[in-house]
């Protein structure tokens, strides 16, 4: 039985769930606890059983869990609003997830640590260290609460700059004196990061030790692939996806998703990366005969 936890983004679902089930797999998909799944899970210092009872009798015990896919879930208003609970439900759950797929003994795509699953978004600063190790270098940024300062840096860094929160993954083009106005004001109540930016934006997902793109790249992205790689396999994942820049003919990472969104990949691409993650889940499962046994 293969196992897909969360709300698989809507580019990758499709061919996932075909490609599986050409290949004659068998698929649980749970997007999110609800009444047509029952868990149960025992566990303690030493040991670790649990099991899923379906709405249509049957029951799945974690032994019999080939590999798993974990992805975010997703929590319509309208659900959080009736609980009564709101973000503290919502917690809940998620705690519960993180602990029973890192109980998992068979292959996981991604087994999240802490930092990835319990945060909005983890910041390219973030990063900095792993991209160091992997030989990538981020994009300048600047972060201040000072106005001033934050249009110095912008008229003095010769490119373009985007002011990048921190805690979500929208940008925000700074091309007016409107947008300047607004940034001022929002400086006054709490550090600005802003962030060089020189179009066109390049993303690679990388798949294991496999990188694909959205579009064709220059010559001056090519080396960069075994960096991609390196920085996927340092954050202890193997699913990722990395927005790049070139500024001044170097690469330059402008943002690191750990939940890959593939909204600039065409359709055909992410066939590919679909077909490529089954490739990786079936041959973590061949490089780990012990735990294959005991599925």
């Amino acid at each position: 039985m293969y196992l897909i936890i969360g709300e698989l983004v809507p580019a990758l679902a499709d061919p996932l769930f075909a490609l599986l089930k050409e290949r004659g797999k068998e698929i649980l998909h749970i997007p999110s606890f609800n009444p047509n799944v029952r868990f149960n899970w025992v566990f303690g210092t030493g040991h670790s059983w649990s099991e899923l009872r379906l709405a249509d009798g049957r029951a799945l015990h974690d032994n019999q869990i080939s590999a798993a896919i974990v992805q975010k879930f997703t929590y319509p208003q309208a659900d959080v609003a009736c609980s009564g609970q709101g973000y503290d439900a919502r917690a809940e759950q998620e705690a519960t997830w993180f602990g029973w797929f890192w109980s998992l003994k068979c292959p996981v795509i991604n087994r999240y640590p802490p930092v990835f699953w319990f945060s909005n978004r983890v910041p390219v600063s973030f990063w900095r260290p792993w991209l160091k190790q992997s030989g990538l270098c981020a994009a300048d940024a600047f972060l201040s609460n000072n106005s001033e300062r934050l249009k110095a840096y912008a008229s003095g860094s010769g490119q373009e700059v985007t002011y990048t929160p921190l805690s979500s993954n929208k940008v925000y083009r700074l091309t007016t004196e409107e947008d300047w106005n607004g940034l001022r004001k929002l400086a006054a109540l709490l550090p600005v990061h802003l962030t060089c930016f020189k179009s066109p934006l390049y993303f690679a997902s990388v798949v294991g030790s496999n990188v694909f793109w959205n579009r064709t790249v220059p010559r001056a992205l090519t080396p960069v692939h075994p960096g991609l790689i390196r920085l996927a396999t340092a954050a202890g994942l193997s699913f990722i996806e990395v927005g790049l820049l070139i500024i001044d003919g170097q690469p330059r990472v402008y943002s690191v998703d750990p939940f890959p969104k593939l909204t600039e990949f065409k359709c055909g691409k992410c066939q590919e990366i679909a077909d490529t993650l089954i490739d990786e889940m079936e041959g973590q499962l061949a490089r780990h005969p012990k735990k294959r046994n005991r599925l």
